[in-house]
């Protein structure tokens, strides 16, 4: 079983996502990004790695654009990537 894993790369998500991203590993699930660099534009990237994977797990943090408010703010590129897997007919699990 493989599963894309989306998630943000700010260093201030980084302990939540290696914890999670063990806890997968430790339930044997088998999991790839779109991180590692190649010569492809990011997009295509996506929907290739997307496609070789069973389903997405994203990793959602919370980040208040306004806290009084309570706006909350999600990384585009995890939107994005929900989309294409969505748009692909994959499953996915949020995590938030």
């Amino acid at each position: 079983m493989r599963a894309f894993v989306s998630k943000s790369f700010n260093l201030a998500d980084r302990e939540v996502n290696s914890y999670l991203e063990r806890l997968m590993h430790a339930a044997g699930i088998e999991t790839a990004t779109a991180e590692a660099y190649t010569d492809e534009p990011i997009p295509i990237r996506v929907e290739r790695v997307l496609s070789e994977c069973d389903f997405l797990i994203g990793i959602y943090v919370i980040r208040y654009e306004d806290v009084d408010k309570k706006t909350v703010v999600t990384s585009q590129w995890l939107m994005r990537e929900t989309f294409t897997a969505h748009g692909q007919e994959k499953k996915f699990i949020a995590l938030v």
